[in-house]
C-alpha cells in the first residue's frame, strides 16, 4: 500500500484511498485544462471563474474515471474469491491492491481485462454522448458540455489502451501473463516473461520521451512519459519479486518460522528495572508481556526449551496441540507487548513509578499473528504495521515470537536455493 494516504469512503466494503501525490496530478489537469475552457466558458474569451470551475469539475470526473477503472478490477477479483484490500488514487493513477495472487489463469485474465474493460465502456458512453449533444441544433449552446464529454471520451479511451501495453504490471501485461500462464501452468515463468516485457515497454517509453521532447517540443508531455516509462521499468522487476518472495513464503506456516524460546517480562517489573534486565545491552526491540502461574515471571534467564507450549522437541505433534485447554497452566496468557516505542512515552525520572504493565500495548490493541497463518501473511502485515517482530498467537495464548529478520534469513536461504536454477 502506498504510504501517506487518506481514506475517503469505501464502495463495496473496499477502502477508497487517496494519496497526496494525487493533488499533483489535480491541479496539474486544473491548470491545463482551464485555458481550454476559457473560449466557451467566458465572455469575452479570456480566463474567468466559470472555465476554472469547469477545468475543476472535469478534473474530478477524470478522477472518478480512474475510480472506476480500479474499481472493476476490484469487483472482478472479488468476483473470483479475490480479497481486496483497498482503492488507491495517485499521481500516476490508480491501484487496487489485493492480498493474494489470482487462483488461477481464467481469473487472473477476468481480474486484469476488467479494468480497461470499463474505460473502454466509459469512452463509448461519452463518446455517443458527445456525438448526439453536437449534432443537435442547439448545438452552439452547449458548447461546454460538448467539450466536456469529448475530453472524458478521450481520456477514458486513453486509459483504455494505454493500461493494455503488454507489459507487467500494467494490465496487458496482466493479460499476457494470464494466457501464458495458461499455456504453461507455471505462474513464475509467466510473471517472469511479462516482466520482461514490462521492462521492455518502460525503455521504449523513456526513449520515446526523449525524441518526443527533442521533435516537437513537448516537455511537458515528454517528462511524464518518460516518469510513466521508469516507473514501469522499476515496478516490472519490483513485482516479479514480490511474487518470488510470496510463493516461497505461502506454503510456510508461521510456526514453522517463529521463536519458541523467548524472553518474557512482568507486568509488575517498573520500566526502570526493564530498562536494566532487558533492555541494556540486547538488540531485541520488543517483549511480550505474560502472566503464566507456571513460570516465575521475574526471572531473568529465558524460559527453557522445555517449559514452551508445544515443546520444540516434538515438531510433528499435530498443529491441534494449540488448542490444548485453557486451564493448562503451562500456557503463557499474553498480556500484551512492551516496545522501546511504549517506553517514549515517559521520562526517565517517571521510570521508577512507572510500571511495564501501564506502558505496554494491551493484547487488545495489539497486531498479533494466528498460528495457522501463513508467513506470506505475516509478512503482509509486518509491512502493513512497521512491526520487527510480533506475536504468535492462540487466542490470547502465546506460542511463540515471529521476527522481521526470521523472515529476511528464510527469504534468503530460499533465493540462494533457486540461484543455480534461474
Amino acid at each position: 500500500m502506498l504510504h501517506h494516504s487518506v481514506t475517503i469512503g469505501s464502495i463495496a466494503a473496499i477502502p477508497v484511498r487517496i494519496h497526496w501525490s494525487w493533488l499533483i496530478i489535480f491541479g496539474l489537469l486544473i491548470g491545463s485544462m482551464g485555458p481550454l475552457y476559457a473560449p466557451v466558458a467566458c465572455s469575452p474569451a479570456a480566463l474567468c471563474g466559470a472555465a476554472w470551475t469547469l477545468a475543476a469539475v472535469v478534473s474530478l470526473l477524470v478522477a472518478v474515471s480512474v475510480l472506476l477503472h480500479e474499481l472493476g478490477h476490484a469487483l472482478a477479483a472479488q468476483r473470483c474469491a479475490v480479497k481486496v484490500q483497498s482503492i488507491t488514487l495517485f499521481a500516476l493513477g490508480g491501484m487496487a491492491e489485493v492480498r493474494a495472487e489470482s487462483p488461477n489463469p481464467r481469473a487472473d485474465f477476468v481480474i486484469a481485462i476488467a479494468g480497461p474493460a470499463v474505460s473502454l465502456i466509459l469512452a463509448v458512453i461519452c463518446g455517443l454522448a458527445w456525438w448526439v449533444v453536437g449534432n443537435t441544433t442547439f448545438s452552439s449552446s452547449f458548447m461546454a458540455i460538448v467539450l466536456v464529454l469529448a475530453h472524458l471520451a478521450f481520456a477514458n479511451a486513453i486509459m483504455a489502451v494505454f493500461n493494455m501495453l503488454p507489459g507487467y504490471p500494467m494490465d496487458g501485461g496482466r493479460v499476457l501473463r494470464a494466457i501464458l500462464w495458461f499455456l504453461g501452468n507455471d505462474l513464475l515463468s509467466a510473471t517472469r516473461i511479462a516482466a520482461l516485457m514490462g521492462q521492455l515497454c518502460g525503455g521504449l517509453l523513456g526513449i520515446l520521451g526523449i525524441v518526443l521532447a527533442f521533435s516537437t517540443g513537448e516537455v511537458f508531455v515528454a517528462f511524464w512519459m518518460g516518469v510513466i516509462g521508469f516507473f514501469l521499468f522499476r515496478t516490472a522487476d519490483t513485482s516479479y519479486r514480490q511474487l518470488v518472495l510470496h510463493t516461497a513464503l505461502t506454503d510456510v506456516q508461521v510456526t514453522d518460522l517463529m521463536q519458541r524460546t523467548f524472553r518474557f517480562v512482568s507486568p509488575d517489573l517498573t520500566l526502570e528495572q526493564f530498562v536494566a534486565r532487558y533492555v541494556l545491552g540486547q538488540t531485541e526491540q520488543g517483549f511480550p508481556v505474560i502472566r503464566n502461574s507456571a513460570v516465575d515471571t521475574n526471572s531473568l534467564s529465558e524460559i527453557e526449551p522445555g517449559g514452551i507450549y508445544p515443546p520444540p522437541s516434538d515438531r510433528a505433534e499435530s498443529l491441534d496441540s494449540f488448542a490444548k485447554s485453557e486451564s493448562d497452566p503451562d500456557r503463557p496468557l499474553l498480556l500484551g507487548m512492551i516496545t522501546l516505542q511504549d517506553m517514549r512515552q515517559f521520562t526517565i525520572r517517571e521510570w521508577p513509578f512507572t510500571y511495564v504493565g501501564t506502558a505496554m500495548t494491551p493484547f487488545d490493541r495489539l497486531h498479533s499473528i494466528p498460528f495457522n497463518w501463513s508467513a506470506a501473511d505475516a509478512l503482509h502485515m509486518m509491512t502493513e504495521t512497521h512491526a520487527d517482530l510480533l506475536p504468535v498467537t492462540d487466542g490470547p495464548y502465546l506460542l511463540g515470537i515471529l521476527r522481521r529478520r526470521d523472515l529476511v534469513v528464510y527469504i534468503q536461504n530460499v533465493l540462494v536455493r533457486r540461484r543455480p536454477h534461474s
